[in-house]
């Protein structure tokens, strides 16, 4: 069973009713959010995504389905429409209305099911002697899971074969516009710009179609558990040059727990729901992201065997992830020699991450004896099977972590400046903004904008977004041609669904005080803080006429479980004031220190102040 057929059986709603979100149930979730806890209602057990109740039997079961399904006959009939208007003509349905008509069908609920009857009926085909494809129903199958590849193709092979080119194109149509509509969602490169999708096999499946090898994945919470990604380690053929494809499938996920977009993953369900129950299933994607939260909440033991579980299911990045998890000596269950052996392993298996590990290792000395020349050769291994410079940069996290006590970050730097030289964008911003040793907003823009338009140029999407921000948003006017080449960058990382320029649209649109349109920009802005922050804003200041100070506490407590510094300081506003929560100055001083150590002013002083009145 794959990682989303195991994912989906999870697929039936279970309670989270927006309409029933009480000032105590958020005021309990805050508390969780701040104090590190579980939120209200979540276990640590698989049972939170149970969706067949024992006690029922079958037959009761399948009549609750049926009924169910009735529900979706009007949603059913309308994406059926699309459906039939995109196989005759591509360009006549935009994805922008065929992609909530799928989300609010049935077809996303059965698709598991479906698929899996589908195969069932293949293997049958493949074993009969005649093997006759016109015996199958095509239109049957591409009707009942429309946004499934595999109906299409196979229907279009069939159709070729027999020598019905109108109906093969008809399929050929169907494939294009699903690939275009994914693929035209973002670039893949970033949590910023991932790439939509309903199920996670479509990920591996697109990925194949794009003549890429998936080598590995992992399901990974971000954001600190309010947000979803599925990361995907592949490699090129031809030139063998590995990277990472980013995937989110989060508002397919809302619908799957009965949730209303975007809040499902607040108060950690994402990860007790969803995370934590595939990976004690099984699913080594979800073991190396469950792991990789466990480590960072210091739970080391628990994250090594995370780790330990999806390596012992073939998963190198599990593998790799333990390996450094070991060299850091702070895991009683695992000496540096064995963090050494688990990299190695990995590395045998082609994995340029675990290769640039060990170079670490062999510079450092940790559970080998230092040798600069096997520290050159396995970066020289690494940078082979990289984009230029990525190894670099990589190698820079180990020396820039405070996990390892000989490592510095004054090394750190010097390696990202070698990743800088040989190319790689990100490691130039990098380099850009220690220079100035201030952030985008306060550095000085003729200082700024010359060395930020470079990168951007290159085709950097945050260079872009940043250099588009300070210039629309400066209080004075600003060059014409400086405007337009904002513009242009603005325009450029809108197009890639950058997050990141939604909120920035959001911004601009509230500077003109459309706040509908600030509120439709936000909206396309969910995996980024400022987006999060300006809906916040709007419910809060009441700009929209059905603003509510119940969903400007949970925009908050999104944009605060990432450790924005303004987030937190007015997540500590409303608790000091009980504006849509229950009052508490103890949470309140709470939110208030944690925005205080991301260094913001307001909540320094507030602090210093000490009027937290009881």
């Amino acid at each position: 069973m794959s990682d989303t057929d195991k994912y989906a059986d999870n697929r039936k709603p279970v309670g989270f009713d927006m309409g029933k979100y009480t000032k105590r149930w958020l005021w309990a979730g805050m508390a969780a959010l701040l104090s590190g806890c579980t939120a209200p209602g979540v276990q640590h057990s698989a049972q939170t995504v149970s969706v067949r109740n024992t006690e029922i039997s079958r037959e009761e079961e399948a009549a609750a389905e049926l009924l169910s399904l009735e529900s979706y006959a009007e949603a059913d009939a309308r994406l059926a429409v699309l459906a039939q208007s995109i196989r005759r003509d591509p360009d006549s349905v935009p994805f922008a209305d065929f992609w909530p008509a799928y989300l609010q069908s049935s077809k996303l609920i059965t698709a598991i099911d479906d698929r899996e009857t589908f195969r069932a009926e293949m293997a049958e085909l493949a074993n009969d002697p005649d093997n006759d494809c016109s015996a199958m129903d095509w239109e049957r199958w591409s009707a009942r899971n429309f946004f499934e590849l595999e109906p299409h193709l196979a229907a279009q092979e069939c159709y070729e074969f027999l020598g019905d080119a109108a109906l093969a194109r008809e399929h050929e149509n169907a494939v294009q516009y699903i690939l275009r509509g994914v693929l035209g969602s973002g670039d893949g490169k970033s949590i910023d710009t991932a790439y939509e999708i309903a199920l996670l096999d479509h990920a591996e499946e697109i990925l194949h179609l794009a003549g890429l090898q998936v080598r590995d994945a992992a399901l990974q919470p971000v954001l600190g558990g309010v947000g979803l990604v599925y990361v995907v380690n592949v490699e090129d053929p031809e030139s063998g040059i590995q990277r990472e494809v980013f995937f989110e499938n989060e508002r397919a996920i809302n619908v799957l727990l009965g949730a209303t977009y975007p809040f499902a993953g607040v108060g950690g369900n994402y990860v007790e729901q969803i995370v934590r129950p595939l990976a004690e299933g099984g699913t080594p994607s979800a073991q190396v992201g469950l792991g990789r939260l466990l480590e960072d909440g210091g739970e080391l033991e628990s994250a090594a065997q995370q780790f330990l579980n999806a390596s012992g299911s073939g998963s190198e990045t599990g593998e790799f992830r333990l390996g450094v998890l070991a060299l850091t000596g702070k895991v009683p269950s695992l000496s540096q020699a064995d963090g050494v052996d688990f990299l190695m392993s990995a590395a045998q298996k082609g994995s340029a991450n675990a290769m640039v590990g060990l170079a670490f290792a062999y510079r450092q000395g940790l559970g080998v004896e230092a040798s600069e020349e096997l520290f050159e050769q396995f970066m020289a291994a690494a940078d082979q099977r990289l984009e230029p410079g990525r190894a670099w940069m990589l190698l820079s996290t180990y020396f820039i972590s405070e996990r390892w006590e000989k490592a510095s970050l004054y090394q750190g730097i010097q390696f990202v400046r070698r990743a800088a030289e040989e190319g790689f964008l990100p490691a130039k911003l990098v380099v850009l903004q220690a220079d100035l040793k201030q952030s985008w907003q306060s550095a000085d823009l003729e200082a700024l904008l010359p060395r930020l338009q470079a990168i951007a140029e290159a085709g950097d999407t945050g260079a872009q977004v940043a250099y588009a921000r300070r210039v629309l948003t400066a209080p004075s006017q600003q060059s014409a041609p400086r405007t337009a080449l904002a513009q242009k960058y603005f325009d450029t990382a809108l197009a890639v669904h950058s997050d990141a320029a939604h909120a920035l649209e959001g911004d601009l649109k509230w500077a003109e005080r459309d706040y509908r349109g600030a509120e439709q920009a936000y909206w396309q802005a969910m995996s980024d803080p400022a987006g999060q922050l300006g809906m916040a804003k709007l419910h809060q200041q009441q700009r929209l006429p059905n603003a509510d100070p119940e969903l400007a506490v949970l925009w908050y407590m999104m944009c605060a479980t990432a450790a924005d510094g303004e987030c937190l300081y007015q997540m500590g506003k409303l608790f000091l004031n009980g504006e849509g929560v229950e009052r508490n100055p103890e949470l309140a001083r709470t939110a208030f220190s944690q925005a205080a150590q991301q260094g913001h002013r307001q909540a320094i002083l507030t602090l210093e102040k000490g009027n937290l009145r009881q």
